[in-house]
């Protein structure tokens, strides 16, 4: 049965053996790249990604879910309120924004991963969906995706989703930041789960 659990430190040991299955992903990434600031992040100390991001799951409870197949990992979306993940902010066309745009901020989604052997079975559909019923059972808001720019008619999923993804699922653009990267957004209305 696919369900998913929110990332925090019960789970962990599932997140580190899907990611350690695939070598860390991205060359050792570990979804960490867009947790902090660029002069946090140095491609060569691919042991450090991974502390770092653990140390982001101790301190903030969670950077997202994970997707399963029964008890098996096979997914993680990098989902969390923005401060968490605040690469972005440090971008000279994101500083650019209206304040008023960066006063309705409330979450980002930055990677989505897929286990290798779970890849075009619609798998990554099913954890971007997760990841806005997480973002709506949390208390819903606005939420930023930023797809590469892809040229050409056919476009990759690739880890940031894509430009033809995200519209599907009615987020707008915003605005380019950089040569290669569109911001967009969509409004999640809260959930409640009270009975």
């Amino acid at each position: 049965m696919i369900h998913s659990k929110q990332l925090d430190l019960h789970s962990w040991h599932d997140f580190e053996a899907l990611f350690e299955k695939h070598k860390g992903v991205r060359g050792g990434c570990w979804c960490a790249y867009y947790l902090g600031r660029p002069k946090d992040f140095r491609y060569e100390e691919k042991e450090k990604h991974k502390q770092t991001h653990f140390e982001h799951v101790q301190e903030f409870g969670s950077t997202g879910i994970l997707l399963y197949d029964d008890e098996t990992p096979i997914g993680y979306a990098q989902v969390a309120p923005y401060h968490v993940i605040e690469r972005y902010d440090t971008t000279k066309d994101y500083i650019k924004l209206p304040q008023d745009y960066k006063d309705q901020r409330q979450w980002r989604i930055s990677c989505m991963f897929i286990d290798k052997d779970y890849r075009k079975q619609h798998y990554a559909s099913t954890l971007f969906l997760e990841a806005c019923d997480y973002i709506a059972q949390t208390g819903g808001g606005w939420v930023e995706v930023f797809p590469f720019i892809q040229e050409g008619d056919k476009q990759r999923f690739d880890f940031n989703g894509s430009v033809a993804f995200y519209t599907k699922h009615g987020f707008e653009e915003v605005s380019q930041l950089g040569k290669s990267i569109l911001l967009m957004r969509k409004y999640i209305q809260s959930v409640s789960t009270s009975l």
